[in-house]
């Protein structure tokens, strides 16, 4: 996952894209993921819900890892998740993710969403093309 998001360094960010030479964040880390057979809702918010129906687990963010994705709120409001992007290196707070227009895709820094009303860090695991939603 992380070889294929790096590799699309460089290249623009538009909503909607879904590759191959421009993206928006959930269409890279969809894309992304399905490089490793993992087949993932399109929407950051609705990656987010199919992590959270049992696809995947809530982190800490003192235990991040490469390869989480981290959510939060952007200019979809402030209760409302509207990016996903993923880890890169937890202990410089590093990222790979389609930023927005103006940077693209590429390495930046997820810390600058620290103190957004939401912060979330997920973790892949036990996936299922059919999740049911948590009893």
């Amino acid at each position: 996952m992380l070889a294929f998001a790096a590799g699309q360094e460089g290249d623009s960010y538009i909503l909607g894209a879904g590759g191959p030479n421009a993206w928006d964040c959930s269409s890279l880390t969809q894309t992304a993921m399905a490089q490793i057979g993992i087949t993932a809702p399109r929407t950051a918010q609705a990656q987010r819900d199919w992590l959270a129906m049992g696809n995947g687990f809530r982190v800490p963010l003192d235990q991040a890892q490469p390869g989480d994705l981290f959510f939060f709120d952007s200019y979809l409001g402030p209760h409302t998740i509207g990016h996903v992007g993923f880890v890169w290196d937890p202990a410089t707070s590093t990222s790979i993710e389609a930023a927005n227009p103006a940077k693209g895709v590429g390495f930046f820094s997820y810390s600058r969403a620290l103190d957004n009303n939401i912060f979330e860090i997920w973790r892949l695991g036990n996936i299922d093309d059919n999740p049911k939603a948590p009893s």
